[in-house]
């Protein structure tokens, strides 16, 4: 609901009678294009005032495909009819930028000359220029998103308005062709330079096969989705770094699965995915945000968990247990933006929202007050909530401050939004066991009418991990409260041990047996030291924090199980110095057994520490440790592993190591973490991980 709020806001033109946003009037209406052409309409594409087609079109592609696999989301939200207009007023822009066969309009307004003013979008009056790519200055990229995001509406209009349904689809063949042809094959970005200084392009051959396989998914002709896979093969980068307004790889990747059933494309989804979940490359915020870039660290996160929830979904019939491992990993990621990090990233909602997001409009005190740079530099809240706004997020060490003036971690942005929007979709329309995860949030959202009141502001510039899990709600409801239990059970195991410590981190396994089959699932409570505390956690899930007891729950996947299965619960967690010698192991119990009961299991005195030297030994020759070595591979998942090498030292060491892998022919690493540590940090003997293909 919120998020279709945000989305109202950003509406440029002559806003609709039933327009929702009370501080928004109309705007901009003098847009036009070189030769007249009616360009008023659209949307604002962030906090300021340009109106740009190629993030535009990418966002509303994403919402498009959120309503076709969401909707039952959006319908239990009651926000079918407010997303559809959403979307329209958004396409009908698109539709006005085509004013020729290949004429597309891509820009309206001058980014310097806006950023230039601060101030209502209805107070503007510098000169808005319009810009376009033709036949003599193409842009590939930019043709291909817009017939993709056409193709894509069509799919949602169809059964509502045939006739506005068949318009965007003709459209988006014209658009299509126009993309395609071989003579034409240039980024738009380097036919008009200045672009790159807003949205540059990094390549313009994911928008083509993105763009192929929206027109075969809303034609059904099999010409589109031959253009497609034979157009994916011209893609330098086949698996992709991050889905967004830029990249569309990992999308592509998707729909061609579902249009041919080929695995080669499920298998470089499943590596996409791997590399951003725990144990891949993407590091983690303490709070547990999976980050790949300062810019927009919550889009990034919340669209690569739009893309795990759309493959999950694929995958649920044959691939249950790995259909659940990534709903439960993207619940973790829309749990941490909407507060279970400890404050929430979306403006309106939840604990220690965003108040200050670097947004001009909703900057400004009511009109006719006037609005400037004064704003910009106040460090009051502003004045106008813009609700479920998306802010950019914490950096890597999970700082994160509460400044509009801060438009790294606090700008807003209309892609930003659309993942996320789409995520919350896909889980609401997920059955109740799953989708009452995600999120502890805060005050309901509104229905029709923004919130009048807002939940108490405590310290804007508190770092994320202040307390902070990102899988905290995210567990079986099965499990928990220990009322779920069946018949019987019987006395268990349970070991704690430390795989690896630094001066601030650590990392801890526990280890237990089932006694018997189980069927809902299991629970146990670790007692921490005071100060110790779990960031991160994987095979079980983070339900409650209570003074200094930690309750884990299964996961959905391992949710059932055999007589005498081995189970295991890893974590990563943050001291300040105590020893890890106390941590205890409260109960260990099993639900849906005979006569459940939970048996307090103390931590093994003799749990494993680094070696950890109080005298620098000087470097010297190298020689071999008698100390240990052990492979292990964890997993394997089509034509890839992860594995583990976890090093004991023998004695003290100071002048670093090394160590050789012999790998099967053809199998070898592709990527590689020191838990813990930056790469180069080789004081411990943390366990160092590999990622690899086979």
């Amino acid at each position: 609901q919120m998020t279709s709020l945000y989305y109202e806001a950003q509406q440029s033109g002559v806003l609709p009678a039933d327009h929702r946003v009370p501080w928004r009037g109309d705007s901009a209406l003098g847009d036009r294009g070189s030769e007249g052409q009616d360009l008023t309409g659209g949307v604002y594409d962030a906090g300021d005032h340009v109106k740009l087609g190629f993030p535009t079109a990418a966002y509303s592609t994403v919402i498009a495909w959120s309503l076709l696999e969401g909707g039952a989301g959006y319908a239990a939200a009651g926000e079918v009819a407010h997303a559809k207009r959403n979307l329209r007023w958004v396409v009908e822009w698109l539709l006005k930028c085509h004013t020729s066969d290949r004429e597309l309009y891509f820009q309206v307004g001058d980014a310097t000359a806006d950023h230039s003013f601060w101030g209502r979008s209805e107070d503007m009056t510098m000169a808005r220029p319009a810009y376009k790519v033709t036949e003599a200055m193409p842009g590939a990229d930019v043709v291909a998103e817009y017939a993709a995001a056409m193709a894509a509406a069509s799919l949602v209009f169809r059964d509502d308005d045939a006739e506005f349904a068949g318009r965007l689809l003709a459209h988006a063949r014209t658009l299509f062709d126009f993309a395609v042809d071989p003579a034409l094959r240039r980024k738009y970005s380097d036919s008009h330079s200045f672009a790159a200084s807003t949205y540059p392009s990094y390549d313009l051959h994911d928008e083509l096969v993105w763009a192929a396989a929206w027109m075969a998914k809303a034609t059904g002709e099999s010409s589109y989705r031959t253009q497609a896979e034979q157009l994916h093969g011209l893609m330098p980068d086949k698996r992709g770094w991050g889905f967004s307004w830029d990249e569309k790889i990992t999308g592509a990747n998707i729909l061609l699965f579902e249009l041919t059933s080929d695995s080669k494309y499920s298998a470089l989804v499943e590596s996409y995915l791997q590399m951003w979940m725990p144990g891949g490359s993407i590091p983690y915020t303490p709070g547990g945000l999976a980050w790949r870039l300062k810019w927009g660290s919550t889009r990034y996160a919340m669209n690569s968990a739009f893309m795990a929830l759309l493959f999950a979904k694929q995958i649920a019939g044959d691939q249950p247990a790995a259909a659940a491992e990534y709903v439960d990993w993207a619940s973790s990621q829309v749990g941490f933006v909407l507060g279970d990090s400890g404050r929430s990233y979306v403006v309106g909602f939840g604990e220690n929202p965003p108040r200050r997001p670097h947004h001009r409009g909703a900057s400004c005190p009511d009109a006719p007050a006037s609005c400037d740079w004064t704003q910009f530099n106040s460090p009051d809240p502003s004045p106008q909530v813009l609700y479920g706004a998306l802010v950019g997020g914490p950096a890597l060490d999970g700082k994160y401050v509460d400044d509009r003036k801060d438009y790294v971690a606090n700008e807003v942005a209309n892609d930003y939004n659309a993942g996320f929007t789409g995520c919350l979709a896909i889980l609401l329309s997920l059955d109740a066991e799953v989708s009452s995860g995600p999120g502890t949030g805060g005050a309901d959202p509104p229905v029709d009418d923004p919130p009048t009141e807002e939940a108490p502001e405590t310290d804007a510039g508190a770092p994320d991990d202040d307390g902070g899990d990102a899988d905290a709600g995210d567990g079986n409801g099965s499990a928990s409260g220990g009322d779920g239990g069946g018949e019987g059970g019987a006395e268990v195991d349970a070991t704690f041990t430390v795989t690896w410590r630094s001066e601030s981190g650590f990392g801890g396994e526990v280890k237990f047996a089932a006694p018997e089959a189980f069927s809902q699932g299991w629970t146990f409570t670790l007692n921490l030291p005071e100060g110790v505390e779990v960031a991160d956690s994987w095979n079980g899930v983070v339900s409650s924090r209570v003074g200094a007891s930690t309750t884990f729950v299964n996961a959905d996947y391992n949710a059932r199980g055999t007589a005498q299965e081995a189970l295991s619960v890893g974590f990563n967690g943050r001291h300040s110095g105590q020893s890890l010698d106390d941590v205890v192991v409260a109960g260990v119990t099993f639900f849906g057994v005979n006569d459940a009961v939970s048996v307090p299991q103390e931590a093994p005195e003799d749990s494993p520490a680094p070696v950890e030297s109080s005298t620098p030994v000087e470097a010297s020759t190298p020689e071999q440790s008698d100390g240990s070595v052990v492979y292990t591979r964890i997993w394997g998942c089509g034509a890839a592993f992860f594995a583990e090498v976890r090093v004991t030292p023998a004695r003290d060491f100071a002048g670093g190591w090394e160590m050789q892998l012999a790998f099967p022919e053809g199998a070898g690493v592709q990527l590689e973490y020191h838990v813990g540590f930056a790469i180069d940090d080789v004081r411990s003997s943390a366990p160092r991980y590999v990622l690899g293909s086979e």
